[in-house]
């Protein structure tokens, strides 16, 4: 299936309108808040495991899966070096004591206009995802490196392979995926 055929399935277009319409009786102060919140998780879980069952990973997503995993890749080292070149202003500036500079990498809030779904409940969804509404996605509170970066004046530097793989060594954290299809990937 293509991704418009499957973000048209009916399984997905009924989880994501209760999403959508959750959130608005959320807004709405219609649903207890902390109800809600937990409520809005299990619907993102289930909308989670539907959409992997439906995807069969083959060429054309592993070059999408690919694109993305290099673009994040570019956008890490980008906020590494912002978080180290910030904290280096700092120490310049007669600071003393030791310093920490926290750094953190998110999706964009805008919706992609290379997702090849461009629906208005597509838009909706981002939204919901991508923490510009509320905490929906527990995990997702730091970005898309769990606890960010951390820059320490008193420990030496991890190296971009230890923010992105935890260990010198390239990995693949390709767990969930076709091992096979995926095993070139190191994904991040």
């Amino acid at each position: 299936m293509t991704v418009q055929e499957i973000f048209d399935t009916p399984a997905i277009k009924k989880v994501e309108n209760e999403m959508i319409g959750l959130e608005e009786n959320i807004e709405r102060h219609c649903v207890d808040k902390p109800s809600g919140l937990e409520m809005m998780r299990v619907l993102i879980g289930l909308r989670r495991n539907l959409l992997a069952d439906m995807f069969v990973m083959d060429e054309n997503y592993k070059r999408l899966l690919s694109d993305f995993n290099e673009t994040m890749k570019q956008q890490l080292i980008r906020m590494r070096h912002e978080t180290i070149k910030a904290a280096h202003g700092v120490m310049n500036a007669d600071v003393t004591g030791e310093i920490q500079a926290i750094g953190k990498c998110f999706l964009g809030y805008r919706y992609s206009k290379l997702h090849p779904v461009q629906t208005m409940r597509a838009k909706k969804i981002w939204a919901i995802l991508n923490g510009s509404i509320d905490d929906y996605v527990q995990f997702y509170s730091d970005g898309v490196l769990m606890g960010g970066y951390v820059y320490d004046s008193r420990k030496e530097q991890e190296s971009e392979n230890q923010m992105f793989y935890l260990q010198e060594e390239s990995d693949n954290w390709n767990e969930g995926l076709d091992m096979e299809i995926t095993k070139d990937m190191y994904l991040i």
